[in-house]
């Protein structure tokens, strides 16, 4: 059993990302400010955290974060109920599992009868619905000379208080529409999916004073 793939929509530098996974190793490479962070904070936040507070204003993509503002200080206009789509960061998990794989723990998760189809979609959501988002701008109105008519402080402080808490499905790979709430059906995840997020101690500098590359360099890296 392996994740064979991972898609994330509106966290931080990554608007709409996807990663296919290798087998046994998969490498992420890339400049800073690229990315590579925000993959995997965001797997953290929704793998690990619990609180309703664990994302905050600044975990919105910019475009999200805008939007959400422009709703706010009635520069936008907020969808009908029909066109409306929810606003918030989504994160998706692709799993595949084979015929030799002891599937007791996530057997509640599979959701095709189908012998041909071996794939688990875990789906997590942190966003907006409309009334929930009609009644935000309601109440910042109402508030908005206390934060010096400034939606973005207000938001900073009641994020949570809207949009809740994470939602956890699991979905139909051949129909993605349908799903099953994993949080309703008391599914644990905990013996599913382990994240460890380990950051790393560079010793590193971008200095042209300073061409030291790492503290633990052999001889060859220091002139020997």
């Amino acid at each position: 059993m392996r994740i064979s793939k991972i898609q994330i929509k509106n966290f931080r530098l990554l608007k709409d990302f996807s990663l296919d996974l290798e087998d046994e190793l998969s490498l992420i490479i890339g400049k800073n400010n690229t990315g590579k962070t925000s993959i995997l904070t965001s797997l953290d936040k929704f793998l690990n955290q619990s609180s309703l507070r664990c994302f905050t204003l600044d975990d919105f993509n910019v475009e999200l974060k805008n939007e959400l503002l422009a709703y706010l200080s009635g520069t936008k206009e907020i969808p009908i109920e029909n066109v409306y789509q929810p606003l918030g960061i989504e994160l998706k998990i692709y799993i595949q599992y084979s015929d030799k794989d002891d599937l007791s723990q996530v057997r509640s998760l599979i959701m095709s009868l189908d012998p041909d189809d071996n794939n688990i979609v875990l789906k997590f959501e942190y966003n907006i619905d409309r009334e929930l988002l009609v009644k935000l701008k309601d109440d910042y109105a109402e508030k908005s000379e206390k934060f010096d008519n400034k939606p973005n402080l207000f938001l900073k402080e009641h994020l949570g208080d809207y949009f809740g808490s994470v939602k956890k499905k699991s979905l139909l790979f051949s129909d993605e529409t349908v799903s099953i709430d994993i949080v309703k059906e008391n599914i644990s995840l905990n013996d599913i999916i382990s994240f460890n997020f380990i950051s790393a101690k560079r010793s590193v500098t971008n200095k042209d004073t300073d061409k030291t590359l790492s503290h633990g360099n052999p001889p060859i890296f220091n002139g020997g």
